[in-house]
């Protein structure tokens, strides 16, 4: 127990939200996220705050099977959002007064940064930050998806809730199963989903475990044993691992990134096959018209593989594309 604050709480990952219920008076809060302390005095009551918090391993860093001396560790990125009335937030030695929009409304910080912390000046919130962000029909659908899988998880079992979420005709459902296929540490169908049939479930995994594994340190060693443990080879399993991790603007300069990716769109394990065009699609915006499909026949796959080696030849960068007013893009 903390007699200085009101609530003492360690965020992990996500986004919370704290709102001040008191009749009078200033609620004060002190958050945990990783080796860092950030305490919060929300000012008056109804003042209400979002906090988010995800990881990622910066650009260029591979997979390491044994740990390196001094360790690598992901990135954590946390953002604060004044949704309504003031708040007071102290980190470390520094102090700053931010209220709802319009004023110094946003902060958001990185474990990388060395440079003081400046609240974000918002003339009005975000709009996924409204009711009218949600009040969309989209929105909408994505939460009646959401509360559908709250829904099962409580009347049948979590198990059987994630396994019917998987197996849904309905898109939103499935997004919603796989990002709680994330939340609940199911790496075994996470690693599944990488090869299933529907290509949104393989979409969104990749950017699952891709936030997965930024989680903290000792998480892609959690990931590769759990790869081992579904039966891929230590080679394989490495694949996987540096496919999940991003490349830097110097190793995109390098034609031998886009041979292997290239390469690996015939692979045997259909999980790399999928990372392969996952990269491909995003780090060469010409070839967005090439159909591939990593779980199509092998004449397919080789169809779009040569159509790949065509726009990329061997020792070659990708082709440039123009934007909409004739400039060359990078």
């Amino acid at each position: 127990d903390n007699p200085d604050v009101d609530l003492d709480l360690t965020l992990d990952r996500g986004l919370i939200m704290l709102e001040n219920h008191k009749e009078q008076g200033a609620a004060r809060v002190r958050l945990r996220v990783g080796k860092e302390i950030w305490d919060f005095t929300l000012n008056e009551p109804k003042t209400a705050v979002g906090m988010e918090l995800f990881g990622r391993w910066a650009a260029g860093i591979l997979f390491q099977k044994e740990p390196t001396d001094p360790p690598e560790e992901p990135a954590i990125n946390f953002g604060v959002l004044v949704l309504e009335g003031s708040v007071d937030v102290h980190h470390r030695q520094q102090q700053h007064h931010m209220h709802a929009p319009p004023g110094p409304a946003a902060l958001v910080w990185n474990s990388s940064d060395t440079e003081e912390l400046r609240p974000l000046r918002l003339e009005r919130l975000p709009r996924r930050a409204t009711p009218e962000g949600w009040n969309t029909p989209h929105g909408m659908k994505m939460l009646a998806a959401l509360y559908r899988l709250r829904d099962a998880i409580v009347e049948k079992s979590l198990d059987t809730a994630l396994a019917n979420g998987l197996k849904s005709t309905d898109p939103n459902t499935r997004f919603v199963t796989v990002t709680a296929l994330g939340a609940f540490d199911d790496l075994p169908r996470l690693i599944d989903a990488l090869s299933a049939p529907q290509a949104d479930v393989r979409e969104r995994a990749v950017t699952v475990l891709r936030n997965w594994i930024g989680r903290g340190p000792g998480q892609d060693a959690r990931l590769y044993q759990a790869l081992l443990d579904k039966g891929f080879k230590p080679a394989h399993a490495e694949i996987v691992m540096n496919g999940l991790h991003s490349f830097s603007d110097e190793q995109r300069q390098n034609p031998e990134l886009y041979e292997i990716l290239i390469a690996y769109l015939m692979h045997e394990v259909p999980a790399i096959r999928q990372l392969a065009s996952w990269h491909l699609y995003r780090l060469v915006p010409a070839g967005k018209d090439i159909a591939y499909d990593p779980l199509a026949p092998e004449a397919d796959r080789a169809a779009a593989h040569d159509a790949w080696k065509k726009l990329i030849p061997d020792g070659k960068l990708p082709p440039k594309v123009k934007s909409e007013k004739g400039k060359e893009g990078k």
